[in-house]
């Protein structure tokens, strides 16, 4: 049996996308359409293809209309139901951006209000007669202020639950953020380097463009790896000890630093590295020497993998370079520019 991959041609929102959607809506709601209709999603964003459903959203104020997808002529209109006040909230959230250092609640909005106003943002309006929706030049503008700060949440997020990973290894058994900064200083004593975390989660000055969102946030999302590689490896069979160390590196001519994207993952049976888009079997050794790549040159992670222990004191350059080139082959490991938003992909 021969496997053939067919790839469809890139397609954004056409006019006959458009009619057949508008067909469709006159067959449902004749001249009583809801009073808010866009269509929104892949085909908007120009990330379709031929086979595409057109996703058309539409307000249900009485709270009988169901989800339902419809085909016409091979075109499959998907109609997507949300509420009065999910909308109100999208509207409000493209209507400008208004998140400041005493009120965040655009940021901290869920994902699933956040969808309605990115799909509201970028979508073709159909019918709003009361004209309660922002134009298309405002709506897209509130929407690139406010995701930057989205992202700085998400990894703000990231960086607490690997500092929860870091705890727990040392049997500080809680979790919560309430107490975090307690639970650090009681665990890994005066000596720890609270300031550099603190300075990472709490960075909220931060203007919203993307040069410094994006070195902000993959400074983060390292540190929550390097703070779970720790766990996983230390602290998994028994009570880590390592003291909590800076969540820097130092980049040095010829270094590597392990990548941002992937988190190391322990088992019941097993070693695993996730990455983006696919999750590698490994071991804990090769956990061991990922983790170890801060942006030192490579001959100084083996002569410090060689020096940690017994484990790697029969650590051979040949067996060395066997890993690194694997963690390189799958993108795990990466070199470090000058600029660490050139991370950003």
């Amino acid at each position: 049996m021969s496997l053939t991959t067919f790839t469809a041609p890139a397609a954004g929102l056409t006019d006959a996308h458009i009619a057949a959607a508008r067909s469709r809506l006159d067959e449902l709601f004749g001249d009583s359409w809801p009073r808010v209709v866009f269509i929104g999603g892949s085909l908007v964003a120009g990330l379709g293809h031929a086979w595409s459903d057109i996703d058309v959203y539409v307000v249900d104020d009485e709270g009988v209309l169901r989800p339902r997808a419809y085909v016409d002529d091979a075109m499959t209109v998907q109609l997507n139901v949300i509420s009065p006040e999910a909308l109100d909230l999208a509207v409000q959230t493209c209507t400008a951006f208004a998140t400041t250092s005493a009120d965040r609640t655009q940021v901290d909005q869920s994902e699933d209000a956040l969808l309605v106003a990115v799909r509201l943002a970028i979508g073709t309006v159909l019918h709003d007669p009361a004209r309660i929706v922002p134009e298309s030049q405002q709506r897209r503008a509130a929407l690139r202020q406010l995701l930057p700060w989205t992202a700085l949440r998400s990894s703000e997020q990231a960086l607490e639950y690997g500092l929860e990973a870091y705890l727990t290894s040392n049997d500080d058994l809680y979790l919560g953020t309430k107490f975090l900064y307690r639970r650090l200083m009681r665990t890994a004593g005066p000596d720890g380097e609270f300031a550099a975390y603190f300075e990472l989660l709490h960075a909220g000055s931060v203007d919203a463009d993307f040069g410094a969102v994006a070195r902000l946030t993959i400074r983060r999302a390292w540190a929550a790896n390097q703070l779970m590689a720790h766990a996983v490896v230390n602290g998994f069979d028994n009570v880590a000890t390592s003291p909590l160390t800076s969540p820097s590196f130092e980049m040095l001519p010829g270094g590597m630093v392990a990548s941002p994207w992937f988190c190391p993952v322990r088992y019941a049976n097993g070693w695993g590295l996730a990455g983006p888009d696919r999750g590698f079997r490994v071991s804990r050794d090769v956990v061991r020497i990922w983790s170890a790549f801060d942006g030192r040159a490579q001959a100084d992670v083996f002569a410090a993998l060689r020096a940690s222990g017994s484990d790697f004191a029969e650590l051979s350059e040949a067996e060395f370079a066997t890993v690194m080139e694997h963690l390189v082959s799958i993108q795990a490991l990466t070199g470090l520019p000058d600029d660490i938003s050139a991370f950003a992909r």
